[in-house]
């Protein structure tokens, strides 16, 4: 819980989100419910993928022995965390949508916010994966002298 609170993305979506939400309006029940499904499933994709690949010696590599908090277990659990912001929030976002509400639209809109601030977190978990299978390769083509 301490580390969400200590979130940059949660804090920049609270800035954003109540800021926008307040000040203009704006209602995030229609943006989210219409938005965030094309998201989520982007990142449902993203996830199966990397699973797919979970078999190949850079994955077994990754899972660090079967290490619980393996590099391989932490980039599952932020896609689990992501799936789970965004469905939440789509949820979230419709019931903005029916009901209305200065408070709801305020949730809804600091969730939106958060929602699609977070896949930029995931990306540079794959850009460092990306760097782990490009130096994993580099000693596999060296191979020991």
């Amino acid at each position: 819980m301490k580390a969400l609170l200590l979130s940059p993305y949660l804090q920049i979506a609270i800035v954003m989100g109540g800021s926008t939400s307040i000040l203009s309006g704006m209602r995030f029940g229609e943006i989210g419910s219409s938005i965030l499904p094309n998201i989520l499933g982007f990142t449902i994709g993203a996830m199966a993928i990397v699973l797919s690949l979970a078999t190949s010696q850079f994955f077994i590599f990754l899972a660090q022995g079967g290490e619980p908090r393996s590099f391989f277990m932490q980039l599952i659990a932020n896609f689990l965390h992501y799936i789970s912001l965004q469905a939440t929030t789509i949820v979230v976002c419709v019931f903005e949508k029916q009901f209305g509400g200065i408070f709801l639209n305020f949730v809804a809109s600091v969730m939106f916010i958060f929602s699609v601030l977070t896949p930029i977190a995931i990306g540079a978990q794959l850009f460092q994966m990306a760097r782990l299978y490009n130096a994993h390769a580099s000693l596999k083509d060296d191979g020991p002298q």
